[in-house]
């Protein structure tokens, strides 16, 4: 387990715990239960989970606040179920992004239950506290957000939908980037990724963003990366098709790059290229530079062969080991074929004088064949 520290105006929190390594789950929930009193504290209180899940908590999670946002990465290897009576007021708004599994939203005295299933995403403003129940094996991204900023966008409206669309992609993307740096952000980065979060999630509640926001420019790019790395395989990847995906234009995505330092085309280059020499440098891959152009879509105009030959460089003082570790069994070999040509020798038959021997350059005389003249000795 590991966590972060928080500042001293409670502004930021953050943590992580994983009580899925075996024997860790007796104590598991404790652990995630102090963390998350201690880092992200009394603004974002927790259920009362049942005695089956606290004695079985093997859940990986990764949480983050920034002032009033917080955001809960979970895994759950077991199955989390609320338990009680939830009582009083919860005037926020959270959204369930779910990737893997399932997640059961209870319901409340004016809406019904409503399961998230794997690749879906649920938005909604939380009046009052309902239970909560998630099978084996689910992974998700739970959002809490300030009613005051989306409630009006809302109302009593539950919006679901996909978990692949372009707003959705952008607001997941922007809270990895948070957990990222955490540690790292200045007062005016707070600011920054704060504000960030609240714009991305009205764009999931109005259907769109605004692709012209400067500030939702880095969310943008990486967005597409994370699109990019998961199609390296397919040869139509481009900065267009990335733009289509996320609806923008293919100016606005280039706008969004220039903000990292690196063109959508460099950065699908390098991808491919460090998936290549990953393939090449390993053991058991064997494969040639033209065999890695088939899997990662490679056209063959594109001069891979360089490049791949500069990534693939071997390291000079490796080099020399390998040399001098090459020379001491060269060596060690000479000795031991040296000892086994001695051996030979030693046991090798002592040849008796009993007459002249023929002439070793001589060729036997050879036998006649079956009806056929005898052989006479030239």
């Amino acid at each position: 387990m590991n966590s972060t520290g928080v500042e001293g105006d409670g502004t930021l929190g953050a943590f992580s715990v994983d009580s899925t390594v075996p024997g860790t789950a007796p104590r598991g929930f404790d652990a995630f239960l102090h963390e998350w009193e201690t880092r992200i504290g009394a603004g974002f209180p927790q259920p009362t989970y049942s005695p089956a899940t606290i004695a079985d908590f093997r859940v990986k999670s990764r949480v983050a606040k920034v002032r009033d946002v917080a955001i809960t990465d979970v895994h759950g290897v077991s199955a989390i179920r609320t338990a009680g009576n939830p009582g009083g007021v919860e005037d926020q708004v959270r959204m369930y992004v779910v990737r893997r599994g399932a997640w059961t939203l209870g319901g409340t005295r004016d809406r019904a239950e409503h399961t998230v299933p794997g690749g879906q995403f649920l938005l909604r403003h939380v009046g009052r506290p309902s239970h909560f129940e998630t099978m084996p094996h689910t992974t998700a991204q739970v959002l809490v957000l300030p009613a005051a900023m989306l409630k009006p966008l809302l109302g009593n409206r539950i919006m679901t939908g996909s978990a692949d669309s372009a707003e959705v992609r952008l607001l997941t993307a922007h809270s990895n980037m948070v957990h990222a740096t955490m540690a790292d952000l200045s007062p005016a980065g707070v600011e920054a990724a704060h504000s960030s979060l609240i714009e991305l999630a009205k764009a999931v509640a109005l259907h769109r963003f605004d692709d012209t926001e400067p500030l939702l420019a880095p969310a943008l790019a990486q967005a597409a990366k994370d699109l990019a790395n998961g199609q390296l395989a397919d040869p139509e990847l481009s900065p267009p098709m990335l733009a289509r995906q996320l609806n923008v234009s293919v100016r606005t995505l280039q706008r969004a790059f220039a903000t990292t330092g690196e063109s959508a085309t460099a950065y699908i280059r390098h991808r491919r290229l460090e998936e290549a020499r990953l393939a090449l440098a390993t053991p058991s891959g064997r494969l040639s530079v033209s065999e890695t152009r088939r899997p990662l879509a490679v056209r063959r105009q594109q001069p891979l062969q360089p490049s791949l030959q500069e990534a693939l460089r071997p390291d000079p003082h490796r080099v020399r080991s390998l040399h001098q570790a090459c020379r001491k069994l060269n060596q060690l070999r000479q000795v031991e074929l040296g000892g086994v040509r001695a051996s030979r020798r030693a046991l090798a038959p002592t040849a008796v004088a009993s007459g002249p021997s023929p002439h070793p350059m001589r060729p036997a005389p050879r036998r006649a064949r079956p009806g056929g003249p005898p052989h006479r000795p030239g």
